[in-house]
């Protein structure tokens, strides 16, 4: 028997009315767990590996040797992930980095 069970039984609350526990602290162990909404975002529908990539460009905590971001790419169909770290957010720069992380062959 679970301690959730031995609990019920302890206290005897399995015969109590809802209306009655309503004010007290044991009315929660009666709720049901409400279920989540699923999220509002598109699904992404995978037919091979590597024809769908996601990259996101993060800020970093405080690091020692200067890196402020990092640039995350995700292969999503093998859940692959490569990543690289940033002193800044210049163009140039942030292309150079997917340059590298593709040049790796992790992710094609």
């Amino acid at each position: 028997m679970s301690q959730l069970e031995n609990y019920y039984k302890y206290y005897s609350l399995f015969g109590v009315p809802v209306r009655i526990l309503k004010g007290e602290e044991h009315y929660n162990l009666y709720k049901k767990v409400l279920k989540e909404k699923s999220l509002e975002c598109p699904r992404v529908v995978v037919w091979k590996s590597n024809a769908t990539h996601q990259a996101d460009l993060a800020e970093m905590p405080v690091d020692p040797k200067g890196f402020y971001y990092f640039l995350v790419v995700v292969e999503v169909a093998g859940k692959r992930v490569d990543v690289e770290f940033l002193k800044d957010k210049i163009g140039n720069r942030v292309l150079n980095e997917f340059v590298k992380i593709y040049r790796r062959n992790r992710i094609k």
